[in-house]
C-alpha cells in the first residue's frame, strides 16, 4: 500500500513539473519535507491519518 502510494505521489509531482504548475525548487521542498516528516514523531500520525483517508474511499 505505501508503495502505491509513493507512486502515485511520485507521479502527481512529476506532472506538476511537466506542466510547470509546480517549479523545481518547490518539488525539492515537497520532497524533502516529506523526509523530515518520515523522521520525526509527526510520521505515525501522518501514517494513520494517510491510512484513514484511503479506507474512506469507497470500493465498489
Amino acid at each position: 500500500m505505501v508503495i502505491v502510494l509513493i507512486l502515485a505521489l511520485g507521479a502527481a509531482l512529476y506532472g506538476l513539473l511537466r506542466h510547470q504548475y509546480l517549479g523545481y525548487g518547490s518539488a525539492v521542498v515537497a520532497v524533502l519535507l516529506g523526509f523530515l516528516i518520515g523522521c520525526t514523531e509527526a510520521r505515525e500520525p501522518v501514517l494513520y491519518a494517510i491510512t484513514e483517508l484511503v479506507r474512506a474511499i469507497p470500493t465498489q
